[in-house]
């Protein structure tokens, strides 16, 4: 009789990159914000056929510095 060995799933990866709609889920702002704060710089953007994706990296460096100036 052979024994089965049951692994854990490996752990799940996060994204490097997401959808301007995802972003906005995100950080709980509309479309239309994303899209101004991709135009004034203060998120990056990776083009990806027709479409942009924002990298995961951006948003937190916007959110620690929207945090900093609360502080």
């Amino acid at each position: 009789m052979s024994s089965i060995e049951f692994r854990d799933p490996p752990p799940l990866a996060e994204p490097l990159q997401i959808s301007i709609i995802k972003a906005g889920r995100l950080l709980d702002y509309s479309t239309r914000h994303i899209r101004r704060l991709l135009i004034s710089g203060e998120l990056e953007s990776v083009e990806r056929g027709r479409g942009l994706r924002i990298t995961l990296a951006s948003i937190r460096a916007f959110q620690q510095r929207h945090l900093n100036e609360t502080e």
